[in-house]
């Protein structure tokens, strides 16, 4: 099962909530699953990536070609992958997951969940959608 989990891809955030990324990555890791995320190398996106490889998740980060620079690219990931637009970064990560997971961030991991959460309502996906 691949797990996309949206988070906080800026500095400066409550430690805590690094940890908790920290904690999912691993524990997508021990559970067998792949992680698909938004392809930032730093803060808690970085943390759950990172983790989620050390458990030995394959990873995918998605990324836009304009963020690649502003949000330092997780060239580590297993599979990187850079799209043109936000819109298909969004599509291409709904497509690659199988469940989604809201941990804390910011208004565009606050759009990523609704529009998912939304899909799910509208019955246009069965997959589970999580808000920690």
């Amino acid at each position: 099962m691949r797990v996309c989990v949206y988070c906080a891809s800026v500095e400066g955030i409550d430690p805590r909530h690094v940890d908790l990324a920290a904690a999912v990555g691993a524990a997508v890791g021990r559970r067998g699953g792949g992680l698909v995320a938004g392809g930032g190398s730093r803060s808690m996106m970085g943390a759950v990536a990172a983790a989620a490889r050390a458990g030995g998740a394959r990873t995918t980060g998605v990324i836009p070609r304009s963020m690649v620079d502003l949000e330092w690219a997780d060239h580590d990931a297993d599979e990187l992958i850079v799209v043109d637009t936000m819109r298909e970064r969004k599509a291409l990560m709904d497509e690659l997951s199988d469940a989604f997971l809201a941990l804390p961030g910011g208004l565009g991991t606050c759009e990523e969940l609704f529009e998912v959460w939304t899909s799910g309502y509208l019955r246009l996906h069965a997959k589970p959608v999580v808000l920690l």
